[in-house]
């Protein structure tokens, strides 16, 4: 029974000073933003500028759009909880006529540049946080 109450004492040591570890520094301001995707699609209307797309840029959730009218590739930046892929694919037919396709970018070599340990640390600090970001200027 007394080697119980000695594992529950280390487990409530370990509780307690990842909660003070993780709130030690206010949290990033970063952990605040919205989570974003990107998507990039070909259009193959040659007519295509810019300017044809400025009432999808004005749209609710895409917090970024640009055309290259070199490669005749836009890259739309937006916020999968506002606006969904399929939602933009849509708004494109609408402006276009279907004249695009979605490109599809397959990564070679590692898949991810952040340590598995540093991720790990990232998010049991994130689980444990209660505080709020500071955005004063200090």
């Amino acid at each position: 029974m007394n080697w119980l109450k000695k594992i529950a004492f280390g487990i409530l040591v370990i509780l307690i000073s990842c909660v003070v570890w993780a709130n030690w520094y206010p949290p990033e301001i970063s952990t605040l933003l919205p989570k974003v995707r990107v998507s990039v699609f070909k259009i193959l209307d040659s007519k295509a500028t810019e300017n044809s797309f400025v009432e999808l840029k004005n749209r609710d959730g895409v917090s970024a759009l640009k055309f290259s009218e070199e490669s005749s590739e836009l890259s739309i930046i937006y916020e999968p909880s506002t606006i969904s892929s399929k939602k933009l694919s849509k708004e494109l037919t609408h402006l276009l006529d279907g004249q695009f396709e979605e490109r599809q970018y397959v990564s070679s070599g590692a898949e991810c540049p952040v340590q598995g340990m540093e991720l790990f640390k990232h998010q049991l600090k994130e689980l444990f946080c209660f505080r709020q970001p500071n955005f004063q200027n200090d």
